[in-house]
């Protein structure tokens, strides 16, 4: 279990509270927006091929399932980017990490990311594929794209045993369909 904090929003500076549950080859991450008490639920399972959003907003709770892989096609940044090692560290929660730079053709901008190998965990997340093979656990992203300049730090690591029901669609959310989205 990670905690993580998103600093620089788009349209806000008010941080937001993630926390991302890991078990085998799926990934659930809770975003707890600090403004209205809305969350949004993303449900990423490699083996069965989903993407699952879980939204609930003003009270309506709504589920969305979509094919991971398709979604990937459709937003892949460029299969043109470049990632390097840059002769830098820091000291992210208590972890001596390395920084890369990430800049994509496609791109308007760059991120940065510090990592730590000394922590013994795989970050399953095909929306980063960005950093396609790469070893290490992200511990703070920095984007500074066009306007945008979004921090993303881990503030905690827990290692317990996850339930399964985090990973499924609650009995109380209604299950939208994509094609009515478009």
């Amino acid at each position: 279990i990670l905690d993580r904090w998103r600093i620089g929003e788009k349209d806000t500076l008010i941080p937001v509270h993630m926390i991302v549950y890991f078990k085998d080859s799926m990934e659930r991450i809770e975003e707890y927006p600090i403004r209205n008490g809305d969350t949004v639920v993303i449900i990423l399972d490699a083996i069965n091929n989903k993407f699952i959003q879980l939204d609930n907003k003003n009270g309506k709770k709504k589920a969305l399932v979509l094919n991971l892989k398709d979604l990937l096609k459709e937003n892949e940044i460029s299969k043109e980017h470049d990632y390097k090692e840059l002769n830098d560290t820091a000291l992210v929660f208590g972890y001596r990490c390395n920084k890369v730079k990430y800049t994509s053709e496609n791109l308007e901008g760059v991120i940065y990311m510090y990592y730590s190998n000394d922590i013994n965990m795989h970050i399953f997340n095909p929306l980063l594929y960005m950093f396609d093979n790469f070893k290490g656990l992200p511990l703070e992203f920095e984007e500074k794209i066009n306007s945008n300049h979004h921090i993303i730090t881990i503030t905690n690591i827990i290692d317990e045993k996850v339930n399964d029901k985090l990973f499924e669609i609650p009995k109380d959310y209604e299950i939208e369909n994509p094609a009515v989205l478009k």
